[in-house]
């Protein structure tokens, strides 16, 4: 989630620098007010002859709704459940507690994830029936298992897990470790995953929910 300045409004409290500049020309840091609403937003959003809007944005979706129709937000949600969006349960950033990964892309048959481990930190032993994975290292040291073979995998170098084949993906080293995994296969959903064992107590046998995935 992003902090956003707001610039609307004819800035009658800010005056009398409004009465030289508009509002969102005014100086915020070393910049623009208008720059710092927009300027950490992953898309360019903008409207034309609108206002008393809320604009919502988020890494994959946006909401614009009239201000004043909070209300009308769990109906929404209702109906985007209804629809199997999965949006609604599964944000393209997740936290867990070994790290933290992001889908950067995906589609029926591919996923894209940015994955960072922890100093320390290990995932749990898991496959999948589905797809393949393949690890590219791009910060610090991986030690990864796959099937009976555990061996360390370096920065710049890459790595393929099989269908099927116990893995596991740890970092043993003194600084956070950040992997690019490509999922392919006829199915990548989360809930395609089977753990063996876990360190940190999540279910072995799949879940819902929360409890899907990595």
């Amino acid at each position: 989630m992003k902090g956003i300045v707001l610039a609307g409004g004819t800035g009658s409290r800010l005056h009398p620098l409004t009465a030289v500049a508009n509002k969102h020309l005014l100086p915020v840091g070393n910049y623009p007010m208008v720059f710092q609403s927009t300027a950490h937003l992953k898309r360019l959003v903008t409207t034309i002859g609108v206002k008393n809007l809320s604009i919502i944005e988020t890494d994959d979706a946006i909401l614009v709704a009239q201000r004043g129709s909070s209300q009308n937000v769990k109906a929404l949600l209702e109906t985007l459940k209804a629809s199997g969006r999965r949006e609604v349960h599964e944000h393209t950033t997740t936290i867990r507690p070994w790290g933290i990964y992001r889908i950067l892309e995906e589609s029926s048959r591919f996923k894209i994830k940015s994955i960072v481990v922890n100093v320390g930190a290990v995932l749990s032993l898991q496959r999948h029936i589905h797809r393949t994975e393949h690890w590219v290292v791009i910060h610090g040291t991986a030690q990864v298992t796959i099937g009976e073979k555990t061996f360390f995998v370096h920065e710049g170098e890459s790595t393929f897990v099989p269908k099927t084949t116990l893995h596991r993906l740890g970092n043993p080293g003194k600084v956070p470790l950040e992997i690019i995994e490509v999922q392919n296969g006829e199915y990548v959903g989360e809930d395609d995953i089977e753990r063996v064992e876990d360190r940190y107590g999540w279910p072995l046998s799949g879940g819902s929910g929360q409890e899907q995935g990595e």
